[in-house]
């Protein structure tokens, strides 16, 4: 089933989701996003007005989760991947890799965040790392637990 919201389209599958009709009504647009109150186990799409994919996302009993892929994912009007975020009940968590990853348009990765349960994490290098064009690392931010734990390192 789609609506039309403002600028976009919104799409909910139904398909090995339970209770997708029950927050139609619970939805609403203030002309460029929609907010939803969610229960239950969806799959929600957004589509620019050239019906390419503008967005997708993953949720359960109202908060965003996957555990096999991304949460959320946004595009570019090109169909790119403009980003990707890890969710776990509701919070950032990235188990093996980063929670967040941001795209330059060429695909490249820009910078990416690491993040367990939600606080901004990594035990074994920096939580926070962005990268030049030609992919070299232009800066780093070490975390633990959500805390500075070294200073920034820029080059």
């Amino acid at each position: 089933m789609k609506m039309k919201l403002g600028e976009f389209t919104i799409q909910y599958e139904e398909k090995h989701y339970s209770h997708c009709y029950d927050s139609f009504n619970k939805c609403k647009c203030d002309g460029n996003f929609t907010e939803c109150i969610i229960h239950g186990k969806y799959k929600v799409k957004l589509y620019f007005r050239n019906h390419k994919i503008l967005n997708e996302e993953w949720w359960l009993n109202g908060e965003e989760h996957r555990e096999n892929g991304p949460a959320e994912i946004w595009y570019r009007g090109n169909g790119s991947i403009k980003s990707e975020c890890w969710y776990l009940n509701g919070k950032y968590h990235g188990e093996n890799g980063p929670a967040e990853i941001w795209y330059r348009k060429n695909g490249e990765v820009e910078r990416e965040y690491w993040c367990l349960n939600g606080e901004i994490h990594r035990e074994n290098g920096p939580a926070i790392i962005c990268y030049r064009e030609d992919g070299s690392i232009s800066s780093e931010d070490w975390f633990l637990n959500g805390k500075y734990h070294r200073e920034r390192s820029e080059e």
